[in-house]
């Protein structure tokens, strides 16, 4: 990792943090999306046990996955440790880590199903972050 590449990770974290509860608060968008992906899961019968969550934020996906997965377990990744200080604590095997998507903590294969809602687009480079989330 470059040094510019940190500093915008930690620019990137500190914003987040600055604005989490006005993000949770007013996040319409973030909100749909979190439960039409959840549904989409349901459509399509997949039943992961397992859960990665990508720039988790407040915790909209897992919420919204916990409904229709209520034995799963969960993990929420974000760069800001007040966003994930916003996640529901009612949703059972959740965890929550302040760690980069490219660079995740987690052994090979720890997640049969790995997620995000709308992080996709702060990533410096999606391929080297598709690629960290496939192993």
């Amino acid at each position: 990792m470059t040094q510019a590449y940190t500093q915008y990770i930690e620019r990137l974290g500190a914003n987040f943090g600055k604005v989490a509860d006005h993000y949770h608060q007013n996040a319409r968008l973030q909100k749909q999306v979190a439960l039409d992906l959840a549904r989409q899961f349901e459509l399509m019968q997949l039943r992961p046990n397992t859960f990665l969550d990508l720039g988790c934020g407040s915790g909209f996906v897992m919420d919204a996955l916990a409904d229709y997965f209520p034995g799963a377990s969960y993990c929420g990744v974000d760069l800001s440790l007040e966003m994930l200080g916003l996640c529901n604590n009612d949703v059972f095997l959740m965890s929550r880590v302040v760690a980069d998507a490219h660079c995740l903590p987690f052994s090979h294969h720890s997640f049969e199903c790995v997620v995000s809602n709308l992080m996709l687009q702060w990533s410096t480079d999606i391929k080297s972050l598709l690629a960290e989330t496939h192993r």
